[in-house]
């Protein structure tokens, strides 16, 4: 098949799957008498799986790594070596959740402050006892 059939059945675009080529990630493949890409079915596998994996956050590096193990048929191994790396991508959005929490909590005071007409007190720390700034003579 020719990249842009590979492209629809993905659902990459060309250019991506070229790009990924160019750069070594993916392998280049056979082409025809006619000088065409030409692609099988363990293309298909793999660029599936890649596509997976970075839509997941994995390193391009990686994403390939696996994405050819499960192309050669190995995709055991390859389960076996994704389990570590997604509970890894786990802690990391945990993480991310905690501060975009934390982040919220601080946003909604602000909000509070803003609609009660404290937003001054607050920003400047007036409210703690500190002197209004002079630039907004709170």
């Amino acid at each position: 098949m020719r990249v842009s059939e590979l492209s629809r059945r993905v659902g990459l675009a060309a250019s991506a799957i070229r790009f990924y080529e160019a750069s070594g990630v993916l392998p280049r493949p056979s082409r025809g008498a006619n000088g065409y890409r030409e692609y099988g079915e363990p293309d298909v596998t793999r660029l599936r799986v890649f596509a997976s994996l970075r839509g997941l956050g994995i390193d391009l590096a990686e994403c390939a790594r696996l994405a050819s193990l499960c192309a050669a048929g190995e995709c055991d191994a390859m389960d076996i070596e994704l389990l570590p790396q997604v509970a890894s991508r786990r802690a990391e959005v945990a993480a991310a959740r905690r501060e975009l929490d934390h982040l919220d909590v601080q946003l909604a005071g602000l909000e509070a402050a803003i609609r009660g007409g404290r937003f001054r007190e607050h920003a400047c720390g007036s409210e703690e006892g500190g002197t209004p700034c002079e630039s907004c003579q709170c």
